[in-house]
């Protein structure tokens, strides 16, 4: 079954997320508004269809390059999403847990799911990630977790 295919009928279509589609590389390519942006994270949250495998560690102990951020020892990863864990400098706040986890890309948005703190944040940005992102969304995060 082509990867377009899956996506849409187990995960997008379940969850509503009619406007979302796959323009290109399933790595960076989901295209959509805020609205199916926020049906993910409350289902990421509270799964019902999503692995948890997700929010796990997938390889635990690997060192490797947080984009925009650097090297990381480790820099865990669950299966699709990063695992915040202990690293810095990150694009979460400081007062995310370790448990958090999400995703960013180079279109200048995020998401993410704190489980200990029972919330989620989601980002859609009008630049590119860049500098700018690396001071502003951590402040947000903590901004977020404060409130």
């Amino acid at each position: 079954m082509p990867f377009e295919r899956y996506l849409r009928e187990a995960v997008l279509e379940p969850l509503a997320m009619t406007a979302t589609s796959l323009d290109g590389s399933p790595a960076a390519g989901l295209v959509g508004p805020l609205g199916d942006l926020l049906r993910l994270a409350a289902e990421l949250r509270s799964p019902t269809l999503a692995a948890t495998s997700m929010r796990e560690v997938a390889f635990s102990g690997l060192d490797g390059v947080l984009p925009g951020f650097g090297p990381q020892s480790p820099n865990d990863w669950g299966l699709g999403c990063e695992v915040r864990g202990t690293k810095s400098p990150h694009w979460t706040g400081a007062r995310n847990s370790p448990a958090t986890f999400g995703h960013f890309g180079a279109a200048g948005s995020f998401l993410w799911v704190d489980p200990v703190a029972d919330v989620a944040a989601c980002y859609l940005g009008d630049r590119p990630f860049g500098d700018w992102a690396r001071v502003e969304w951590p402040a947000l995060s903590d901004r977020l977790l404060a409130s």
